[in-house]
């Protein structure tokens, strides 16, 4: 029960990726590094997905800027996003965000 409620609020594709790498580290499947050590520090699993979501939409669309970015993701990963969750994911995995130009 207590698995079940760790998925609650998470989308269908979150969760087969977790449900997937976990067991793919049981097996012994992927290299182990320093990343995948159980103590690491960096973005967790849910802040990588959110984060891939995020470049894609903004490489498709290059002239948004966080807030609208982060109304899209909303849309497509079920969340509640606000341009702030965009610059924390962003940051977390070590990118730069690529402004618009803007006219003065």
């Amino acid at each position: 029960m207590d698995q079940i409620a760790e998925f609650e609020c998470e989308t269908d594709q979150t969760i087969i990726r977790r449900c997937i790498r976990a067991l793919a580290r049981k097996l012994g499947i992927t290299p182990s590094s320093i990343s995948d050590a159980p103590n690491r520090r960096g973005p967790t699993e849910k802040t990588r997905i959110r984060a891939e979501v995020f470049k894609r939409i903004k490489e498709e669309h290059r002239d948004w800027n966080t807030h609208r970015v982060a109304l899209e993701a909303s849309e497509e990963l079920s969340e509640n996003l606000s341009s702030e969750s965009v610059r924390n994911a962003y940051r977390a995995m070590g990118w730069d965000w690529e402004r618009a130009d803007r006219v003065r």
